[in-house]
């Protein structure tokens, strides 16, 4: 129950609502005053637009590009005085400052509408302070007196909403949805069995949120009980009402992952690490029309290369990738180089006494393609293992940096100063990039490479939507983020929340029931629900909530604590403290950002201060090799301008 319900909702409802310890600052019995004092001064069914509109001229008292002549407070109130009101338009006129307050404020302003006027102040947000430049399809020749007749085209407003953000409460999409969002621009995120046995695996419509969750999985009670008594800082919030446990723990994973956003604020590093995937789209379109392989694909071979990669590493394997892909002739040959480095067994192999090349069945398919030109290869597999000893032999591993923005900055470096090695993905990883490569671009043949993993499925609509409040993207970091500890890929909370896999021999068990009839595995859902209730806080996309809180998540806990032992402790001691009711959850991210800090932790990305040359990596500017950092070993140490350089 929301704060404006709570406050002046139906009183048998109020009273069986459960009460917080505490909301905004107020104790149960405090907020019971403020109720009280709140429903004396406001009648509610006496609110009119002027008390909105007043709301929204103290945040945006002129609105110039289409004022003609009427204050702010007059242009909302001629909206809402219609019979079908534009919310979108309102939200515009309002702005970000206002959203909330005016959702608040209209007792009749349900979830579409609600959502419509934060996507139209978001939107006002974007596009400078001009309402003209946040309305879809604004005609100025259609603009009447009152402000009415926006939109060219004429979509009732409400047809409008729906159409966008769907009727349904929730994030959960309807399957006709348009263009910008449908099937045409977005993968369904999680895989019932319906589904995937079509082997279309896309109707643009499913989201993994919460209530899909809860909704499928029929032994929710147990999974969290489990994470009550395995999961430090959860014991306190569980109860017998599994609706009420799973909202508890969503809250206290939505107040870890503000509790990050805020700190990235303070730091100033917010603004410029909501624009991850902005940045993300912008550099899949670059690898487009440079490759000529089309966005779709760009996305697809930057999703299917990401898992158990940074982001850096990820753009650099997939340019490589596609790179090698559509430049390579069929003459091109198989090498010495290859030979020798399918052959020849690293350090870090010689218990296994091979290399990664010559594992079970991966032998024999080297079998089949040593000595093969490119041109003789037949499968998706003997591409994928010849591409990378191609590149494994030829190129170095030198990576770059990049910036939220997309650009490309200098070398990836470790905490010695020297060049972070790239780590090739598998060849199962690779295989998928191809065939997404070699298809015919649509979502449908893109989707089943993307294979069963929300986080990937989720990872790809980010890049190729960027702008979708229907997909978050939730990974180690985020899972981290959401439970505020320094945690790695391998902790069983990581492997809970991205597939509710079970570590051998750990009691932590989660239980996957349900997952056939509603595509969900883990508990996903419940970190995708806190971070798009935090981005809804704070007035942002989940997305940008997303890449906002993961940002400061990899600055306050990076590798170097994660591989911490005694920090590690210290921090589920922490929250071990709050399960004994020592400390409060306020307190634990005090202390935890606290003794990370001491730890040296905590600060600003290097892409924050980074001062050399920058590139677009959609730009394949002569005498320079590779935008993410394609170049062989002795061309990595040749600097041309900041960039590796041919040699002559």
């Amino acid at each position: 129950m929301g704060l404006y319900d709570y406050m002046f909702g139906d009183q048998e409802e109020v009273d069986a609502a459960p009460k917080p310890e505490t909301m905004y600052g107020f104790t149960s019995e405090g907020l019971d005053q403020e109720a009280q004092k709140y429903a004396e001064l406001v009648q509610i069914p006496e609110t009119t637009w002027k008390d909105v509109g007043n709301v929204a001229l103290d945040f945006t008292p002129i609105i110039g590009d289409i004022k003609g002549g009427y204050e702010t407070v007059q242009m909302i109130g001629d909206e809402l005085d219609k019979e079908d009101p534009n919310w979108y338009l309102i939200g515009a006129m309002g702005g970000l400052g206002a959203a909330a307050t005016i959702i608040g404020l209209v007792p009749g302003a349900g979830d579409a509408a609600a959502k419509a006027i934060m996507a139209g102040a978001r939107s006002m947000a974007d596009g400078a302070g001009k309402v003209a430049d946040a309305l879809p399809k604004y005609d100025p020749n259609t603009l009447g007196s009152m402000g009415g007749n926006m939109f060219s085209g004429s979509t009732p407003a409400v047809k409008q909403t729906e159409e966008v953000f769907g009727s349904n409460q929730g994030p959960a999409l309807e399957p006709n949805l348009p263009p910008e969002i449908g099937p045409n621009r977005r993968v369904d995120t999680r895989l019932p069995a319906a589904v995937s046995k079509d082997d279309t695996l896309q109707t643009g419509a499913m989201v993994s949120d919460g209530d899909a969750l809860m909704s499928g999985n029929k032994n929710m009670g147990d999974n969290f009980a489990m994470m009550a008594e395995n999961y430090p800082g959860l014991k306190n919030l569980w109860s017998e009402d599994v609706a009420e446990t799973g909202a508890n723990y969503t809250n206290r994973m939505k107040d870890n992952i503000i509790s990050l956003y805020d700190m990235s604020d303070k730091l100033g590093i917010a603004e410029d690490s909501a624009k991850w995937y902005q940045g993300a789209n912008r550099i899949a379109n670059g690898l487009s029309d440079r490759f000529g392989i089309g966005p779709e694909k760009a996305s697809g071979v930057l999703a299917v290369m990401s898992p158990q990669k940074d982001w850096f590493q990820n753009v650099a394997l997939g340019e490589r990738l596609i790179k090698h892909h559509t430049e390579l002739g069929p003459n091109a040959p198989w090498t010495q180089a290859m030979d020798d480095i399918t052959t020849t067994v690293p350090v870090s192999r010689k218990k296994q006494g091979n290399t990664s090349f010559q594992d079970k069945k991966n032998g024999l398919v080297l079998d089949r393609i040593k000595g093969k030109n490119w041109g003789e290869l037949e499968t998706p597999m003997e591409k994928a293992m010849w591409l990378r000893a191609y590149d494994e032999a030829h190129f170095g591993k030198a990576h770059r940096e990049i910036s939220p923005e997309g650009d490309i900055l200098g070398y990836s470096l470790n905490n010695s100063g020297a060049q972070t090695p790239l780590v090739h993905q598998g060849f199962g990883a690779i295989a998928k990039a191809v065939r997404i490569l070699e298809g015919d671009g649509t979502l449908a043949a893109i989707s089943p490479e993307l294979g069963g993993n929300h986080k990937v499925r989720n990872f790809f609509n980010n890049i190729f939507t960027p702008d979708s409040p229907y997909d978050v993207t939730v990974d180690t970091h985020q899972i981290a983020a959401g439970l505020m500890r320094p945690l790695g890929s391998g902790a069983v909370e990581v492997q809970h929340g991205l597939n509710g896999a079970n570590i051998k021999g750990n009691p932590a068990r989660w239980s996957n029931d349900g997952k056939a009839d509603s595509g969900m595995a883990g508990n996903y859902g419940l970190y995708f629900d806190a971070t798009t209730e935090a981005a809804q806080l704070r007035g942002v996309l989940p997305r940008e909530m997303q890449s906002i809180s993961w940002e400061q998540l990899r600055t306050l806990f990076p590798q170097t604590l994660k591989n911490n032992k005694q920090f590690v402790a210290s921090t589920e001691a922490i929250w071990r403290m709050v399960d004994d009711k020592q400390l409060t959850a306020d307190g634990a991210r005090n202390m935890i950002i606290a003794e990370a800090e001491k730890l040296g932790a905590g600060g600003a990305p290097s892409w924050k201060s980074y001062v050399g040359n920058r590139r677009d990596i959609g730009i394949a500017t002569a005498g320079l090799v590779g935008a993410a950092g394609i170049a062989t070993a002795d061309e990595a140490n040749m600097e041309e301008d900041g960039f590796a350089s041919i040699p002559r």
